[in-house]
Order: C-alpha cells, then sequence, then structure tokens
C-alpha cells in the first residue's frame, strides 16, 4: 500500500480501536489463519464473518452496542481460547 493510501485511510477510518474491536479483529484473523492452515473452504469464514457482520451492522457498526445487546461473535474464541 502506497503511504497516501494509507494517510487516506487514516483519514477517513481515525482509530484507536477499543480492546473489544481489537479482539474481535485478532479472532477474525485467527479464524483465516485456522482456515489457510486446515485448507478448509471459504464457506466457514463467508458463514462466520457474515453473521458477525450482519449483527454488528443491525448494531450501526458499534460492536460494544452490538455485544451489549446479547450478541455472541461466532469469531469469538479463534484466538482466545477460553476467554
Amino acid at each position: 500500500m502506497q503511504h497516501d493510501d494509507l494517510e487516506r485511510l487514516k483519514t477517513q477510518f481515525a482509530g484507536p480501536l477499543c480492546g473489544e474491536e481489537r479482539r474481535c479483529l485478532e479472532d477474525l484473523r485467527a479464524l483465516l489463519d485456522f482456515v489457510l492452515d486446515n485448507n478448509l473452504s471459504i464457506r466457514l469464514v463467508w458463514d462466520t464473518f457474515g453473521h458477525d457482520y450482519e449483527e454488528i451492522a443491525r448494531a450501526g457498526f458499534d460492536l460494544n452496542k452490538a455485544l451489549a445487546s446479547g450478541f455472541w461473535p461466532k469469531t469469538r474464541n479463534f484466538s482466545h481460547r477460553g476467554d
């Protein structure tokens, strides 16, 4: 990625991530690694992430609001086993 592109993204999507957002992304990355490492179908990614995306979108893309309403991400615990 070019520096100008990165700077544009930093302006448009300024951080920082909250703890739950970071955890969500770490779990998603772990899911992708799990699928790649085990040569599984991409359908696992679409099904798992699609579920989470729909619920977070329903909460206005506010992860903490979605979690407060009882949402439990399907990606949860791919990187944080037992948490």
